[in-house]
């Protein structure tokens, strides 16, 4: 799944004009951020509660909470790695382009 998100996110926003990729593929990126840091913090949250509850019905609802929280970090990296790929897409194309041996 890695190598997919790594390979297409080569093709991220490749037919916008180089400015205006990199500004979208940053913007995107910055969103992901915030719903990364957003999710990390519940993930940590739900933990806690589950460290401190008794309840073995409400521990229980507690990991499956968790566990959905997990699913939802590794989906958001994923996305994060296909627009890094993007993004470094972006940045070696702008550097053959102004390369002087070109």
């Amino acid at each position: 799944m890695m190598d997919e998100a790594k390979t297409s996110g080569r093709l991220l926003f490749a037919d916008l004009p180089p400015h205006l990729r990199k500004s979208r593929i940053d913007n995107v990126m910055s969103k992901l951020k915030e719903a990364i840091d957003a999710e990390s913090s519940n993930h940590q949250s739900l933990t806690r509660e589950e460290q401190t509850n008794e309840s073995p019905a409400t521990r229980a609802k507690l990991a499956f909470l968790i566990g959905k929280s997990e699913e939802r970090l590794q989906a958001l990296t994923v996305l994060m790695l296909h627009c890094c790929a993007g993004l470094q897409d972006h940045q070696e194309a702008m550097t053959s382009t102004t390369s002087p041996l070109n």
